[in-house]
Formats: C-alpha cells, structure tokens, sequence
C-alpha cells in the first residue's frame, strides 16, 4: 500500500514538473459526463473553466477578465488577490494533493475531491479528522427537500421555507441542514423584513435534530412535506464536502434572490453540472417553486405529508386528509407564482391599455394549489396604464400586501399593505388622482360560511389604519375605518368582493374639508383557462368629493 501511493505521489510531481516546464504530459481520464482532464497547461486550463469548478468558487457562469466571486472573505482563497484566478487556485490544489498536504486538502475537500476525480487519481477524505467527524454527526445515505408550509404569522415566514433533512440509515436520528436569516432581537419587524429585501443581514447555516426543527413547524400550525432527492450516495457525499467548506462563509441574506431555497438550487447543481437549476428559478426564488423545479427536472419521486392540527381543521378533515387534499395542496404541484398581465380598462369615460407585474407569490383570486388555504401574499407588483392624451402612467407599486385569515380559530386575522397607489384626495372638488405613499394594517377577524370539498366561502371584517403621503392636501392624510368583504375560492375560478370605509383627516384651515368618508366597493373575478393561463375581471367604485369614480378592467394572465 505504502509503495502504492509513493508511486502516485512520483507519477504527481513528474506531472507538476512536465506542467511547469513542457506544458505536454498527460495522465488521467475521469471516464464519466465531466471533460476529458490532461496534464498539460491546455487543459489545465480547460478544468480551471469546469462549471463545477466555477461553482466551488462561486464565480460567473460565464468566465470575465476580472473574476470577481460571491465570496469576499480572503481565507476562502488559496492565492490571494484583488480578483479570483481559478487557474492559480486548481494548481494549489493539485499542489497540495501531490504532497498531500492535509491543511489545504481538509479545508477544501469538495474542491479536492473533484479535482481528484477529474485527473483520475483516488481520493480519500477520512484522513481529514475534523471533516470526518463532522460527517458522521450528519448522514450520508440520503438527502431530502424538507418544505415547511406558510407562517402566517410571521413575515419572515410568510413564503415557506425550505431545508435539507441528512439521513443515514444505521444512525437513530436524522439532522436538518438549514440556511436562513440572522436577524437582530431588537430590530423591529420592518426592519427586519427591510434589511432581508436589500441584503443587509447575513446568511447562517444552521445544523439541528430534524425531529426537534419539524416540531417547530408544527407547533407554529404550519404543515410539513419532505421529498426524497434522487442523488447517488457519490453526490450526497460531495454536497457534504462542499457545505463543510462553507460552512462559516459570511454571505448576505436576499429575501427575493439568494436564500434558503436557491441555496439549495445551488448545492444541486455542484453534482449536476447540466442542470443550471439555479438559472431556471428566475430572478426571484420562492421555497414551493424548488419543490416544483426539482419535480419537474426528474429528482422528486415520493412524498411524505405530516400535517398540523390546524391544517386538519381547516380542510374539515377531522380523522384523515384526503388524497384530493394532498394534491391540492402539495407544493411540487404548485402553479407558477410569477405573473404578467396586458389588458383594456374603462376609466370613467376613457379607455386605457394596462400592463400588470407580480413579482412573486399568491393572493386569493390567484390559483390556490400549493399554497396554504386562504394565503393572501404578494411581493412586488405594479400595475401600468396608458391612455391616448396622457400616455403611460404607473398606478401603482406594491412592496408588499398581505392579509392573514383565520376562519377556523380565535386569532385575530390582520393584514399589512405597503407601496405607492393612485389615490384622490376627496378634501376638495378637484378629484385629480395622484400617485401616494400607502400604508396600511389591518386587524380583524375571517370565518368560513361554506365548504363544497375544496371550495370554500369565506368572510372577513377589518378594522384599518393607516397614512397617505404625497401630492394631497397638506402633504399627507391619516386615516381609520373599517373593511368587509367575502371570497370564493375554488379550485377553477375564485371571486372576491368587498367595502371599505375609511374616515380620512389632515387638518386644514381653508374651505376644503379636514375630515370625511370616502366609501369604496371592490369586486373581482378570475377564471383559470390552465395552470398557465387566466382571465381576471376587476372593477371598482369609489364616492369622492363632488364625483362618483369607476373604473373596470379584464385582463389576460400569464403564470411563469
């Protein structure tokens, strides 16, 4: 054996000589899907542009002049400079491996391990202690997609969340891999949400006793899905590797675009180099979408269901949950939550042309399956009118809107709004809409006043709060009042309808008013044509100052 590797070791340093000096020896054929690897400056080359390799350092996909990496911490790096050289970084590897110097080899051994793989030499990780006893904490005979259900409470919470579960089969228990937020006790819900939207807050891996990390779930009344991946024992290992070398990397926290679920995107593609599942998941990541994504791309072949008491009470399924249930509400099954739609308006006596954006998400006239029943969340959404003598405008801009049912118990349902609207400011005659700062909360309480199967009826009262800030009487208007409404969602088409009262004030001095209702009903409908395609129906009365506005739009969605 010891002769054995002295032989390897002399073949490594001939070939470190022959690269150096003649650029033109050759060992090494990986014999899988990966590229043909030669010892030759060439090809050294080559590898240095491997996408996997890419992927350990978290560099570009497309290779630039000047390598910048996700990556800024300098000890994540074994040549060190104001850019990424990924050649220099695969001959330090090779380097260490030749002299199999256990400090750079048990640092990197995600890098180590493919490089040795790709050259064609073996590769033992258990001489690395630390990473070996770190290992056999975790698991090693299957990884698993773990989705945690909606938090309706919580809007850190509020899209789900994603994990891995580790399994080994001769351990008595299972861990949970878990990438989230670290947020700051003090900081206030806002904030928080704030600093997750922009990158402010670090990214931490957190490793816990699955058992224990489900029963937080469960006792928050959010269900639990757990999707076995299809992943050879070789890949599972390698995943292991790599997120042993990241395990203490310090990288922002984007609530939208790198979080717990493409992060979970990301350690898949480090094995599969021809899936780019990270690039098929859009510019904003949603936890059901990975769910979705996985299922679609093959790697999902079961499913297990453990569902919370208030689940069972909600779907009025006091004993079993059925199978329809399931497929309903199954996240790998969920519809697409992106959104665009085109469509014509009738504005009092105008037509406009409009073009509406959702960034990402669920409200209620939106297809319901995958999604908790009665979650009303959206993420950044516009809306966009053109008319012939005034051309485009933007009618509104929501941040956020999210409204939190609880039809089947004593919590007090609420909901938060914040972004930009066209509003008028009824004070005065004028009745010329202008574009505000709206915020809004609202607290109340849902029941369910009907259910057929999955389609349900249900109905809410809210009291509401709230302030406008902008082009209106004094710069800025507060206000209180109170909302009702219903919705009936099905599985096909969902209709909503709903009243509003709100008592504005600013106080002022001259002939316009400081206080005064300005009473609005909403209606909507939405018929879904496929899982991709809808037509949505929504008109509005609002009772102004001296005039009585409508307005009336259809528009055709589509879902990607």
């Amino acid at each position: 054996m010891k002769l054995a590797q002295f032989f390897v070791k002399g073949v490594f340093c001939t070939s470190m000589l022959a690269i150096s000096l003649l650029g033109k020896a050759a060992i090494g054929d990986s014999g899988d899907h990966h590229s043909k690897i030669v010892t030759s400056q060439v090809d050294a080359q080559t590898l240095a542009k491997h996408p996997t390799w890419r992927r350990l350092l978290f560099l570009p996909k497309v290779p630039q002049a000047y390598e910048k990496s996700e990556i800024t911490q300098s000890n994540f790096f074994l040549v060190h400079g104001d850019v990424v050289n990924p050649q220099a970084e695969l001959q330090a590897i090779i380097q260490a491996l030749s002299v199999n110097d256990l400090t750079v080899i048990c640092q990197f051994p995600a890098r180590a391990a493919f490089v040795s793989h790709q050259i064609g030499i073996s590769f033992d990780d258990e001489q690395c202690h630390d990473f070996s006893v770190w290992q056999s904490q975790m698991g090693l005979d299957e990884l698993a997609l773990v989705f945690a259900s909606e938090h309706s409470e919580n809007l850190a919470s509020a899209f789900a969340h994603v994990f891995i579960r580790a399994s080994d089969k001769g351990a008595w228990h299972d861990t949970s891999i878990n990438y989230t937020v670290s947020t700051n006790p003090s900081d206030s819900k806002a904030l928080a949400l704030t600093k997750a939207l922009t990158g402010r807050s670090p990214m931490v891996l957190q490793i816990m006793p699955y058992t224990k990390k489900t029963e937080q779930y469960l006792s928050d009344g959010r269900d639990v899905w757990v999707y076995p991946l299809d992943l050879t024992s070789d890949e599972v290992r390698q995943i292991m590797r790599h997120i042993y070398e990241t395990r203490a990397l310090n990288r922002p926290y984007f609530f939208t675009h790198k979080n717990c679920a493409t992060e979970i995107l990301r350690l898949i593609d480090v094995v599969r180099t021809d899936q780019n599942l990270a690039d098929s998941s859009g510019k904003i990541t949603t936890p059901s979408e990975i769910a979705r994504l996985l299922t679609e791309h093959g790697m999902i072949a079961s499913r297990e269901f453990i569902s919370s008491e208030v689940t069972k009470a909600q779907a009025n399924f006091k004993k079993d949950i059925t199978q329809s249930y399931l497929n309903q509400k199954d996240p790998a099954l969920s519809a697409p939550m992106h959104r665009i739609g085109v469509g014509v308006a009738k504005v009092q006596a105008d037509t406009a042309y409009t073009l509406s954006i959702k960034g990402a998400y669920h409200d209620l006239l939106d297809r319901p399956q995958g999604v908790r029943q009665f979650h009303d969340l959206s993420l950044l959404t516009a809306d966009i009118a053109w008319q012939h003598q005034q051309g485009p405008s933007l009618e509104s801009f929501r941040l956020l809107s999210t409204r939190s049912y609880h039809p089947d118990d004593d919590r007090p349902s609420h909901g938060i709004h914040l972004g930009l609207i066209k509003a008028v400011d009824a004070s005065n005659t004028d009745n010329t809409r202008h574009l505000v700062l709206d915020a809004r909360q609202e607290k109340g309480k849902a029941w369910v006043v009907g259910v057929d199967g999955l389609q349900t009826l249900m109905c809410h009262a809210f009291l509401i709060k709230g302030v406008q800030l902008g082009n209106i009487n004094q710069g800025y208007r507060v206000g209180i009042g109170a909302n009702a409404g219903c919705a009936y969602v099905g599985n096909r088409y969902r209709m909503t309808g709903e009243m509003e009262l709100p008592i504005w004030l600013h106080p002022d001095k001259s002939a316009s008013r400081s206080v005064y209702v300005q009473p609005t009903v909403k209606v909507a409908a939405q018929y879904d044509i496929n899982q991709n395609e809808a037509v949505r129906l929504t008109g509005k009365l609002s009772k102004n100052n001296a005039h009585t506005d409508n307005d009336v739009t259809l528009q055709y969605l589509k879902y990607f």
